[in-house]
């Protein structure tokens, strides 16, 4: 019997066991990596063939060490990946951006000001 978690006005059954593993994922220390290091893993994962599920698995426990460039999650959003693998990356996009921005990448942007 398959579960359905309805979210929204969208029903998924996929959610439960994404959702599982986010919480799972905690169990255990996070891999930190940087931005190079994670393009490298996806790229590497998508030209040798790999199934979504297993490329989504093995970035799953990862922790970026800092902020993953607009540009960089774009170009790693157009490679011929599953939707299990765009969600994970796009996760550790969202959480990336409350680091410190990769070497060379120019100064962090203003802080608003209070007005």
């Amino acid at each position: 019997m398959r579960s359905i978690i309805q979210v929204g006005n969208v029903e998924s059954p996929d959610v439960l066991p994404a959702l599982l593993l986010a919480c799972a994922a905690g169990a255990w220390p996070a891999e930190r990596i940087s931005a190079d290091q994670l393009e490298k893993t996806v790229v590497s994962a998508c030209s040798s063939g790999a199934p979504d599920a297993q490329i989504a698995h093995s970035l799953a426990n990862i922790e970026l060490t800092e902020r993953l460039p607009l540009g960089r999650i774009e170009s790693l959003l157009a490679l011929p990946i599953g939707p299990r693998t765009r969600d994970v990356l796009q996760i550790a996009a969202d959480v990336s951006a409350f680091l410190d921005q990769p070497p060379g990448q120019g100064p962090p942007p203003e802080a608003p000001s209070a007005v």
